[in-house]
């Protein structure tokens, strides 16, 4: 038998003969001679690289997935989750307080001052890859058509006789000189 890397023979019984004790049934097996592998917890890179969150509200579901599921951590305050952007390797949101907001709004997380956590629908959200919600809703405003050159604007476009018989309507009784 190895006890602690030594070889400690026992009374009588040679080496193919020693068994180990398995289970509730009494089974008994020889014993493996692997070492068993390490289960290394899922990295945060891991997850958003599954999980593949489009806007930065998915992103902080993720946040708090990974939060409560890998670091044993359910509880959060908003502020707890902006720095996993840093830790995911994923540029910081212009407007984190909009995104958390949105996050709460979509009914993924549930907002108590330092208390907040990952709803039933947040996980189920997260869990499913935020299926049929994978685009982003654009907010863009469109551009504005750029101006032709040599066009007249509509005051360019008045002579000084028009301005004339406006002042003459307005009640003026003589009409101003340029």
């Amino acid at each position: 038998m190895s006890l602690l890397g030594m070889d400690v023979p026992l009374s009588g019984v040679t080496p193919s003969q020693q068994r180990v004790v398995v289970g509730p049934a009494r089974e008994t097996h020889t014993a493996p001679a692997i070492t068993p592998r390490l289960e290394r917890p899922q990295s945060l890179i891991e997850l958003m690289q599954e999980k593949n969150p489009v806007t930065n509200p998915q992103r902080i579901a993720v946040f708090a997935y990974y939060r409560e599921r890998v670091q044993g951590l359910p509880r959060f305050s908003r502020r707890d989750l902006e720095g996993y952007f840093a830790d995911a390797r994923v540029p910081p949101p212009a407007n984190y307080d909009r995104d958390f907001n949105a996050a709460v709004q979509q009914g993924w997380i549930h907002e108590a001052d330092d208390q907040s956590y990952l709803t039933t629908k947040g996980i189920e959200a997260v869990e499913a890859g935020f299926a049929g919600r994978r685009t982003p809703t654009p907010r863009r405003r469109p551009r504005k058509k750029p101006k032709k050159a040599g066009t007249r604007t509509k005051s360019a476009a008045k002579s000084p006789e028009h301005k004339r018989k406006s002042a003459t309507r307005k009640g003026s009784a003589t009409p101003r000189r340029p």
